[in-house]
């Protein structure tokens, strides 16, 4: 960076833009990342990614997703809108290409997506060729199909592996998750396995969990918030993902699911992992075990959650104050039957139809609000302030009840 530098653009928010964007405003630049896609690190889903921005957001970084850079002049850029944007300095970070050109001019197989086809030992077409590193193909854990992983860990032990082999050992390469984290700003990004964009898309199956715990136990001074997601199939209750956003403690969490992952642990089996305790590091029962009895609950009927992007058609079909206050109304939703009443699972249960509320008579009405009239102005019992609500308490009680009452249809 040049004396006189006051402005940078960065293209792509990804890992590495996040990361370059974050350093250059800590020496001052006035940043702006541009991101083709709708949201910041694509390997999240969007309201987890959203938490991201707004750390990037609060920290003075310019965020324009849905947009990209068309052009670069000397001291700025013009994006696809039309728009400028002023940039002493430029950083593309727009993702990776396998650079498989002297592979393929040596005859050896690429694959659809530009790497160099390997088998579990690493060995090329040619066995007498071996290929690790970002340009090399690799096996997918969630569905074994080919995929393009540039991770470093992944790398290294492909290296180690090559070595092994050559020296006669007999071992072999693994499906990969593509685990992966960083930080920006104060928080941690992490994720490992697919995300519930990918399983959309797909067609898979999934049932998702949310939790926002503390990285540790809260009357402990330091605990900061986390948002965990994680993604399972509903049949077999096999860990498809997983993502977390927070201020410390992501990377242990993130990690755990990823051995979890590779174990062949359930969702549910989350909920019995013995995890190191003490209120300066975790909780008694850890946000990873918490994971898991929400995935216990939802598996064995307790719950049956609905996703943000659900809520809308969920508020349409069954409005607010028939969720809060009616009776349970079984209805079809998709593959399975649910009950309005914050959308727990009726499932199995016939189909009712609503009954309507008994308006009460205004004898009972009036013994309610006399009732709490004299709660309201019973004596001190001893203090000064006097116990109970008071009298403009005892209103105000008054008034709640009523309202509670006219929306259940009882007055």
């Amino acid at each position: 960076i040049h004396p006189g530098m006051r402005t940078a653009v960065v293209i792509g928010g990804g890992f590495i833009g996040l990361e370059v964007a974050e350093n250059l405003v800590h020496r001052g630049l006035d940043v702006t990342i541009v991101e083709f896609a709708d949201q910041l690190l694509a390997p999240l889903d969007p309201e987890m990614a959203m938490l991201i921005e707004r750390e990037v957001v609060d920290n003075g970084v310019t965020v324009l997703v849905n947009n990209q850079v068309v052009a670069i002049g000397d001291r700025d850029v013009t994006l696809a809108d039309g728009s400028t944007r002023s940039a002493d300095l430029v950083v593309a970070s727009i993702g990776v290409r396998p650079e498989a050109s002297l592979a393929a001019s040596a005859g050896l197989t690429i694959g659809e997506r530009g790497g160099i086809v390997v088998d579990d030992q690493q060995r090329t077409s040619d066995p007498n060729i071996f290929a690790v590193g970002d340009a090399v193909q690799k096996i997918d854990a969630i569905d074994g199909a080919p995929t393009m992983v540039p991770l470093a860990n992944v790398a290294n032990r492909h290296g180690r592996l090559v070595a092994d082999v050559i020296v006669g050992r007999d071992v072999r390469s693994k499906p990969v998750q593509a685990t992966a984290i960083v930080g920006v700003f104060r928080l941690q990004a992490a994720a490992t396995g697919w995300n519930e964009k990918r399983l959309r898309a797909t067609g898979r199956p999934y049932r998702a969990v949310h939790t926002h715990p503390a990285s540790h136990a809260r009357y402990y001074p330091g605990a900061q918030d986390m948002s965990l997601k994680l993604l399972f199939d509903p049949e077999t209750e096999q860990i498809l993902g997983a993502q977390g956003v927070g201020g410390e403690g992501i990377d242990k969490r993130i990690d755990v699911i990823a051995t979890a992952m590779k174990s062949g642990l359930r969702a549910s089996d989350l909920a019995d992992l013995e995890l190191a305790y003490a209120p300066q590091f975790g909780s008694a029962k850890d946000p990873i075990n918490m994971l898991g009895f929400v995935a216990e609950n939802i598996q064995t009927g307790l719950n049956n959650p609905i996703q943000w992007h659900e809520a809308q058609a969920y508020l349409d079909a069954f409005p607010l104050h028939a969720v809060l206050f009616a009776p349970c109304r079984c209805v079809t939703r998709g593959a399975g039957t649910l009950c309005p009443r914050l959308a727990f699972s009726c499932i199995g249960a016939a189909p009712a139809p609503m009954r309507k509320a008994q308006p009460m008579s205004l004898g009972t009405i009036l013994l309610v609000i006399l009732i709490l009239v004299l709660i309201g102005a019973l004596p001190n019992w001893g203090y000064s302030s006097g116990w109970g609500y008071g009298p403009s308490g005892a209103v105000g009680v008054i008034v709640v009840i009523l309202l509670i009452l006219v929306l259940m249809g009882r007055v």
